[in-house]
């Protein structure tokens, strides 16, 4: 599929999740073993896309020195300019489209399904990929468009997601589909969703794609994935949780969790929680919500 180009918007800051992206940009969230962009990346290398333009906004430095260390030559970067809404991300794009594109959100996660439904798709259609289950279209952050459907999308001064651009195309007469994709396929935008995600791979990880950097480090028999770089020391005990790269876990109890880099814990327990330091040897944790989140014993 060498002839479809690839664009990834990664230039959003993601507000309902402000607790964390005040600090990362969404793309930049970890997940067991690697970032959010990282399990997207290793999607666009398996599907032999070519090189992926990425659109960049709210700290693009940072995004852009991840990229240059992880895959270096392996992506060209486009500045978004305003309005800063999906559609004028869009826009930004129109000078470097020059075909049919994949558009990927860079704040989503999806199962490697995902590559059946690209490759089945007609790429002179717009086709926007859904989560088999899912009704809510506010959830698609992948979707195939032909050259034409950027250029209606430029003309829109909306705000808006997938399901708004889907509405446009519509409208415009652009005939667009929904493609259902079985699996996991859903959008990051809260502390539960970051969790829910964590608990999901950690559960299924023989069987979800994940990237080459996150291939050493899982253990089946407590269902976690621990850095190679981060220290586990004295009676701790994990479950169902991941450990980031540079931290540090002494005489700690931990399930459900999601301990981000460089976080240093000591003699805690902990349950259904995100862990993070905050750069002056202290320790936050953020929760989700109790009757959405997954894991049995957090409800």
């Amino acid at each position: 599929m060498s002839q479809i180009q690839t664009l990834v918007l990664a230039a959003g800051r993601g507000m309902r999740l402000d607790t964390l992206t005040r600090h990362t940009p969404a793309p930049l969230l970890y997940l067991p073993g690697g970032t959010v962009l990282d399990f997207l990346f290793h999607h666009v290398r398996t599907l032999t896309l070519g090189v992926p333009m990425v659109l960049l906004q709210y700290q693009g430095d940072d995004i852009a020195a991840h990229l240059g260390e992880s895959y270096p030559c392996h992506f060209n970067i486009i500045p978004q300019t305003p309005p800063f809404t999906l559609c004028g991300a869009l826009a930004s794009a129109v000078p470097h489209i020059e075909g049919p594109t994949l558009v990927l959100h860079a704040n989503h996660y999806y199962s490697k399904s995902l590559h059946d439904a690209v490759h089945a798709a007609d790429p002179t259609r717009p086709t926007f990929f859904q989560a088999e289950e899912s009704t809510d279209r506010s959830q698609i952050g992948a979707y195939l468009l032909p050259q034409d459907a950027f250029y209606v999308a430029a003309q829109s001064l909306a705000d808006g997601d997938g399901a708004t651009l889907f509405e446009q195309l519509r409208a415009a007469g652009a005939n667009p589909l929904i493609r259902r994709v079985p699996g996991r396929a859903m959008a990051l935008r809260t502390i539960t969703d970051l969790l829910n995600l964590n608990r999901y791979l950690l559960v299924n990880w023989h069987d979800v794609l994940w990237p080459d950097v996150a291939g050493v480090g899982y253990s089946a028999l407590n269902y976690s994935w621990i850095s190679p770089s981060a220290e586990i020391s004295g009676r701790t005990h994990l479950s169902f949780s991941t450990i980031g790269p540079q931290s540090q876990v002494r005489d700690a109890q931990l399930a459900n969790a999601l301990v981000f880099p460089h976080a240093r814990l000591s003699e805690r327990r902990e349950q259904c929680a995100i862990i993070l330091g905050d750069g002056n040897g202290r320790v936050r944790e953020l929760y989700g919500n109790p009757a959405q989140l997954e894991a049995p014993g957090c409800q």
